[in-house]
């Protein structure tokens, strides 16, 4: 039988390594911050992509990091403004229709303000990180001294057993004590290294150093040579991310949408379209609150359509009202009046620029004849396959139906408010 005393002791070394759990290690602030900068890097363009889209999609990045901003999510808020400085000062002056564009054109954005703003929010990220390293530092602090205080005890306990020449039974209880204090150990080492690598190239975006003076004059501007070979899927690279992403293809956002409310809206006011076999085509858009996408409003832009395709016109049109509504660009809707609800090689050319600009755009087409509706989205290899394809008008492509599937990153809340703009 163990004395009083033993048995306070072991009680009160179980009590402790009961207590313990490790930190979540937390890197010091410098290192941290080359992480957040390795997330800029992806900015990538397709020179098929007219730059006019582009220019169209950076103020909507602008409205995605202001709201970050205004709710202090100050990661996110850096990634866009990040984002909309690579563009600008990287990527677009390579664009084949760079040098088309005339000079007020260029100086109507705004990267001067935002490299002023990056570095202001760079400080507050690197204060915040420095207050979470601090926090982390002291809860490790405590760890540590919990786990010499159990490894004290515990040999201090051993050395009177051995005066005392205690029972075997006691000895293997203390060996299983020793084993509980160990593995704290190790799991704070290893809950580290799953959690400290950084990239072997990490390094902070340093594009807030470069001058305005850089920009690239339309005359060094690189055009690049048309492909006229069937695209390939490489399936051994990951495409890039969508220009207002602000993270990586795993972390999709959530994005909310009436559906019912907004598919039987616009087969209404589709009808006399519908009924004369012709395509309607309205946009999506809406707000990004809270780190979610909520679709509010369907536009539908003047237009011309046939059977089987829409085209939209006066796209300025709608710009106007995106900026006045203070909206962003969420995807796109339309019928098929007398076909089933898919994506034809049209809609996937289509979609593929929403896509492109915005990993969330989904893609609703209405079937009235069929009374189907479905939501669509592009996969990774489909976005990156059509990008590259160079065919136009209706034309096959290979295995299609892995090209596109239901937009699983849609929550459906009818509870939400839909409203529609006619332009036409």
């Amino acid at each position: 039988m163990a004395s009083q005393s033993q048995q306070s002791f072991s009680s009160e070394v179980q009590l402790i390594l009961d207590d313990l759990c490790p930190p979540k290690l937390v890197l010091n602030p410098i290192d941290r911050f080359k992480q957040l900068g390795q997330r800029t890097k992806s900015v990538d363009i397709e020179d098929t992509i007219p730059i006019r889209y582009y220019y169209r999609s950076s103020k909507q990045l602008l409205r995605m990091a202001n709201t970050y901003l205004d709710e202090m999510n100050l990661e996110r808020a850096y990634l866009l403004y990040m984002r909309y400085i690579t563009l600008f000062l990287e990527k677009l002056p390579h664009h084949p229709e760079y040098k088309t564009l005339d000079a007020a054109e260029k100086k109507a954005t705004t990267v001067k303000k935002m490299l002023d703003l990056v570095e202001e929010i760079k400080a507050k990220i690197i204060k915040q990180y420095q207050i979470e390293f601090d926090d982390y530092l002291a809860k490790k602090k405590t760890y540590d001294e919990k786990l010499d205080q159990a490894n004290k005890l515990l040999a201090d306990q051993r050395e009177k057993d051995r005066a005392d020449k205690k029972n075997r039974l006691q000895e293997d209880y203390l060996i299983n004590l020793q084993r509980q204090i160990d593995q704290k150990k190790r799991e704070l080492e290893e809950r580290n290294d799953s959690t400290s690598k950084i990239p072997s190239d990490a390094s902070n975006n340093e594009i807030t150093e470069q001058k305005l003076s850089e920009l690239p004059s339309p005359e060094k501007t690189v055009a690049v040579e048309k492909k006229t070979k069937p695209p390939i899927i490489d399936r051994s690279t990951k495409p890039s991310i969508s220009i207002m992403d602000d993270t990586d293809q795993d972390d999709i956002r959530k994005l909310l949408i009436p559906f019912k409310k907004t598919s039987d809206l616009f087969k209404e006011i589709s009808q006399t379209n519908t009924e004369k076999n012709i395509e309607t085509c309205g946009i999506l858009c809406g707000v990004l609150k809270k780190d979610h996408l909520k679709v509010s409003h369907i536009v539908v832009p003047k237009q011309s359509g046939t059977s089987d395709s829409c085209r939209s016109t006066n796209e300025e049109d709608v710009s106007n009202v995106l900026e006045k509504h203070n909206l962003i660009t969420l995807g796109w809707i339309h019928t098929h009046p007398t076909q089933r609800s898919f994506l034809s090689s049209i809609d996937l050319h289509t979609h593929a620029l929403y896509q492109k600009m915005l990993s969330e755009s989904i893609a609703i087409v209405i079937a009235p004849s069929y009374d189907e509706t479905s939501i669509f989205s592009m996969t990774e290899i489909g976005l990156d396959y059509i990008l590259k394809c160079p065919e136009s008008g209706f034309h096959p492509h290979t295995n299609e139906q892995s090209l596109y599937d239901q937009a699983s990153h849609c929550v459906i809340d009818e509870s939400l408010p839909i409203e529609i703009i006619d332009l036409r």
